[in-house]
């Protein structure tokens, strides 16, 4: 039993001297680990660089040799002025180095300048507190207002010079790295050991865009691409692009794919269709593959799904544009010597034929200047420049003054839609709308002046411009950009962003040639144009009545010319009837207007016959009005019978 109570005794003497061994030990590590926790909230608070890197090491050093010994101490006999020895010598390196100037300086001032593409105004930084968010590119400027001597500033694991400036003071300017993550960064004025100003920002990278497809690719009726699409970027997307490429390989045509500029929107969400020709690219009448690019400003790309379609084909009338275009695809197959001043010769030869195209200066000019390139200097990029001009040429002659006009209604309409999506309320939303007004006013000058070209019977005739959608005629569409203007002043930029869109997508679909008419049309627009010429005839033969009736004549000589004038009257009336019967004979099925007008016009004559020009002037009135009521209900025929065929026309295109 002695032996049994002595075991035991030693048992528990040696747990109560284990526990009072572990202790002692956290006793003794009590200092140490608040020293530590006080080290860490100081790091926590910017009180400390990492440029300091030599004190925090002989701080650690003495902390992990303090930990060490007061273990050791514990075994034995530590009492707290032994932590005394570590203590007061890492307070020292704490107050003398990384925490010396711990306190911010009113002379030290540091800014961020976003870069230009944000549109986001430079800001102050604050010293401590939490990290600033910059955005990776952006221009960090740090200035001293004292004496500058002897200052350094660090940045980035960099450590340079403060500039000088002037009589006091200077100042430095960082470019903040590119980061694919975000991290936080340092940025402290110092002079010695002494730290003026410390900053600490958060690098933020810039987000890629995202751009996708609203709708399928659209072919309008002017061989352009309607691309609508969405897109958007946290600072703004600065350039939308369309990318080309082949689907299959053909002999003698590039694979390389084509970036063509669409849309420059400048805008962080992107709502918008945007048009584009395709027709000079040399896959023109084959399957592509189609890709949206949207670039913002720090250079980030995005693409949209990829879709096939096949590139219009673009026909040229105009027998020298067919002949510039047949030389442009001889040049494009990079031809040999000879052939290259065959392409030159033919260049030069339609240059010197100024009355085939006018006039032209520029049509001179590039082809002049092209031939000259084309002899003397047959480098890859000069017939590629020259596949260029030879388009552009062939374009101008074909289309004349009128592709001029289109293409600067296309650009006005396209100047006014970003300046909406950009900033709808502001005042230059005006000035792109004015300036839009007087182009679509010039585009119809000169499309009356290309209708005046055409064959009798269509001048006459009021031919729809659009398609079957929409028959349209141009002050439908002056009126609609007058409520454009409308919605502008009231401040609804976004209606009026739409209407817009809706207008471009009109203009783009015009149909500013004439129609092709089948014999029916034909024969109906030559009636059209008959009575149009009666409805002018009666509208000036009902003014010279007008006048005749007003007449009093008190002379010989006055009642002669009264009676001359109301013989001359006579015979105009009776001529203009029978052009109306002759216009009736040839109608299968004339209306009982037309036939009422013709008795209109016969009760005239009667009338004039019997000098009765008060009765003669009513029923020349009534035959005027009958007449313009036929000529509503041919037109209106016409116009229904183009919409008919209108969707054969698209299909066949």
């Amino acid at each position: 039993m002695a032996s049994r109570r002595n075991r035991l005794a030693h048992l528990y003497g040696g747990l109560a001297a284990q526990q009072t061994w572990r202790g002692d030990i956290l006793r003794a590590l009590v200092v140490p680990v608040l020293m530590l926790a006080v080290y860490g909230l100081f790091w926590f608070l910017g009180f400390f660089s990492f440029l300091y890197l030599p004190l925090h090491g002989l701080a650690a050093t003495l902390w992990l040799i303090w930990v060490v010994q007061a273990v050791r101490g514990a075994l034995g006999f530590w009492s707290h002025r032994a932590h005394l020895r570590f203590f007061l010598p890492i307070a020292a390196l704490i107050a003398l180095g990384a925490c010396w100037g711990g306190l911010a300086s009113p002379e030290a001032k540091a800014w961020v300048t976003p870069p230009s593409y944000t549109r986001v105004p430079a800001a102050p930084l604050r010293e401590r507190g939490a990290p600033a968010s910059v955005l990776e590119g952006s221009l960090l400027q740090i200035s001293w207002q004292g004496e500058p001597e002897g200052l350094t500033v660090h940045f980035n694991g960099k450590e340079e010079k403060l500039d000088v400036a002037g009589e006091g003071g200077g100042g430095k300017t960082f470019v903040v790295p590119l980061a694919s993550q975000r991290k936080d960064l340092h940025l402290f004025l110092r002079r010695g050991w002494m730290r003026l100003g410390l900053w600490v920002i958060e690098v933020m990278p810039d987000a890629p865009p995202q751009i996708s497809l609203t709708e399928v690719p659209e072919l309008t009726v002017r061989k352009s691409i309607r691309f609508a699409y969405e897109a958007q970027d946290d600072y703004g997307v600065e350039t939308v692009s369309v990318r080309v490429l082949p689907t299959t390989a053909q002999k003698g045509v590039t694979t390389e794919p084509v970036e063509i500029p669409l849309e420059q929107p400048a805008s962080q969400q992107i709502k918008s269709a945007g048009y584009v020709d395709l027709t000079a690219l040399p896959w023109a009448g084959l399957p592509v593959t189609v890709q949206l690019i949207a670039t913002d400003g720090a250079g980030n790309r995005a693409t949209s799904l990829p879709k096939v379609l096949v590139l219009p084909t673009r026909t040229f009338r105009n027998p020298f544009a067919r002949a510039l275009i047949e030389e442009r695809q001889k040049l494009l197959g990079q031809p040999d010597a000879s052939l290259r001043d065959e392409i030159a010769n033919v260049m030069a030869g339609i240059a010197r034929q100024q009355g085939l195209y006018r006039g032209d200066k520029v049509v001179m000019m590039a082809l002049r200047a092209g031939a000259v390139r084309l002899v003397l200097s047959p480098t890859a990029e000069t017939i590629a420049s020259l596949g260029s001009l030879l388009w552009q040429t062939a374009l101008r002659l074909e289309e004349g003054d009128m592709g001029r006009a289109r293409s600067d209604l296309a650009e006005a309409e396209r100047d006014l839609s970003l300046a909406l999506m950009r900033a709808p309320m502001a005042d230059e939303t005006m000035t792109h709308w004015l300036r839009l007004q007087e182009t679509m006013t010039r585009y119809f000058d000169v499309l009356e002046d290309e209708r005046a070209r055409q064959p009798p019977a269509l001048q006459e005739m009021d031919w729809p411009l659009a398609t079957a959608q929409e028959m349209l005629y141009p002050e439908d569409l002056q009126n609609r950009l007058i409520e454009i203007g409308a919605l502008l002043k009231k401040g609804k930029g976004s209606e009026a962003r739409e209407l817009l869109a809706h207008l471009q997508k009109q203009i783009e679909n015009l149909r500013t040639t004439p129609p092709d008419l089948t014999p029916a049309q034909a024969q109906l627009a030559q009636q059209i144009s008959a009575l149009r010429a009666l409805v002018r005839g009666q509208k000036s033969l009902n003014e010279e009545s007008e006048f005749l009736l007003t007449m009093r004549p008190a002379s010989v000589a006055e009642r002669k010319t009264l009676a001359t004038g109301m013989t001359r009257t006579l015979a105009q009336q009776q001529l203009l009837l029978a052009a109306l019967r002759e216009v009736i004979s040839q109608t299968t099925q004339p209306t009982e207007e037309a036939k009422a007008a013709a008795e209109a016009m016969r009760r005239a004559a009667v009338s004039l016959q019997k000098k009765e020009m008060k009765e003669a002037g009513v029923r020349q009135e009534e035959a005027l009005a009958l007449l313009q009521n036929t000529l509503l209900a041919l037109s209106d025929q016409i116009k229904h019978s183009l919409a008919a065929k209108a969707p054969e026309r698209e299909e066949n295109k």
